[in-house]
């Protein structure tokens, strides 16, 4: 019998995760720092309720590629050092630009950006972050608003501790 599309579907997407995940470790300065970063960060996501795209927030994805541009912008500084740059960079970002990885391509469309070409006049997603594989598809297009205002604050909060 043929796959059935939902199997296609998982299966395409757990290339593409495996993709970007290669991506993202190859475009890092410290692979170690890198992956200390993205565990604190993930566990301070899920304590202060900012984690998981099924609720709204940027999920794994999102949030190990936000890591990884804080490791290209800050090579060669301590965890401590990274995790403050970390909360101070990305809660005060200009959300009009996306968190992409040096390497990655330029968003070209607007369902790249998170919006929708099936539904004119629907608004690119707020908080953009970019996932460094194909032509820079949004790890953030369920974030919304209400989401992102969520998520800045928390973002200002650890950036104050």
């Amino acid at each position: 019998p043929p796959p059935r599309d939902e199997a296609i579907v998982q299966n395409m997407a757990g290339v593409y995760n495996r993709e970007a995940m290669e991506n993202i470790l190859m475009s890092v300065p410290n692979v170690e720092l890198f992956r200390s970063l993205l565990r604190f960060i993930r566990v301070w996501a899920k304590q202060r309720g900012v984690y998981g795209s099924f609720l709204g927030f940027p999920g794994g994805m999102a949030w190990a590629v936000s890591c990884a541009k804080i490791c290209q912008m800050y090579p060669g500084v301590e965890l401590s050092q990274i995790a403050a740059r970390f909360f101070r960079t990305l809660s005060r970002w200009d959300w009009r630009q996306p968190v992409a990885l040096d390497s990655s391509p330029a968003p070209t469309t607007p369902s790249a950006m998170g919006g929708s070409p099936d539904h004119p006049g629907t608004t690119p997603c707020q908080m953009t972050v970019l996932i460094p594989v194909g032509s820079g598809l949004s790890a953030t297009s369920q974030v919304s608003d209400t989401t992102m205002k969520i998520t800045m604050k928390e973002l200002r909060r650890g950036y104050k501790m």
